[in-house]
């Protein structure tokens, strides 16, 4: 008995140390709405996040794409801005100077955004819930929807 015991806590402690995978949270979820206005065929930059890595290895970014988004609106890129340890707040981002976020490697205690681009080709409001990172973890690959649903309205042209 003691022996079996014994081997249970020394397979636990070793795959806690060795391999236990880190996790992506994101401080916003997705029943949270936002409304952005957007002219037609317009590429508009939307910051998602904070997103948290949670644990004690890295994680690397696979793929970032739309959650769900409705018909006619269209995902053109994504950036990436981590930091090390909570966001200090600033001025404004110019995205296109970000690394992408896909393949992006992302340390323990990093806190980063994530910049979606957008485009939308006719009038209408259309419907983006978040976006789903799909990251490897040590060993496991997962996926997290991270951010909040975002109704992107484009107007009539005049």
């Amino acid at each position: 008995m003691f022996v079996t015991l014994a081997g249970l806590i020394f397979a636990f402690t070793f795959f806690y140390v060795v391999a236990w995978p880190s996790t992506v949270q994101s401080g916003v979820n997705t029943a949270t709405t936002r409304t952005i206005a957007a002219p037609i065929n317009q590429t508009v930059w939307l910051p998602l996040g904070p997103i948290h890595v949670i644990g004690r290895k890295k994680v690397t970014i696979n793929t970032v794409q739309l959650n769900q988004p409705s018909v006619g609106v269209e995902f053109v890129d994504s950036r990436i801005d981590i930091a090390q340890g909570p966001p200090s707040g600033g001025g404004a981002v110019d995205q296109t100077t970000l690394p992408s976020a896909a393949g992006a490697v992302l340390r323990a205690g990093d806190v980063a955004t994530i910049y979606i681009a957008l485009s939308a080709g006719s009038p209408g409001t259309y419907r983006i819930r978040g976006v789903a990172l799909s990251y490897a973890a040590g060993w496991l690959t997962r996926t997290t929807i991270a951010g909040p649903s975002i109704d992107l309205t484009v107007p009539t042209a005049a």
